[in-house]
């Protein structure tokens, strides 16, 4: 493995930085949601499953929770998308 990282010092360099960056993008969606500029939806929980989670019905689970958060938003969404930019 480290061999091949050694290959990419640019992925390396990007992978550091990942948790800032990420950050900074999550603060930007929130700024852009709360000035009207993008329609942000979060779950309503918190989720259960890790990103490298293997657990099907822990996947599902958050499936059906983003569905159903969607449904009860769906009008929400249709008003914005009407709204004059």
């Amino acid at each position: 493995m480290r061999r091949y990282v050694d290959d990419y010092p640019e992925f390396v360099k990007a992978f550091r930085k990942w948790s800032a960056t990420y950050n900074q993008d999550m603060d930007e969606i929130d700024k852009m949601g709360e000035e009207g500029k993008a329609f942000v939806i979060y779950p309503s929980q918190p989720p259960n499953v890790s990103v490298a989670s293997r657990d099907k019905k822990a996947a599902e689970a958050l499936y059906e929770l983003g569905k159903k958060d969607m449904e009860k938003r769906f009008s929400e969404l249709l008003d914005y998308l009407k709204k004059d930019f």
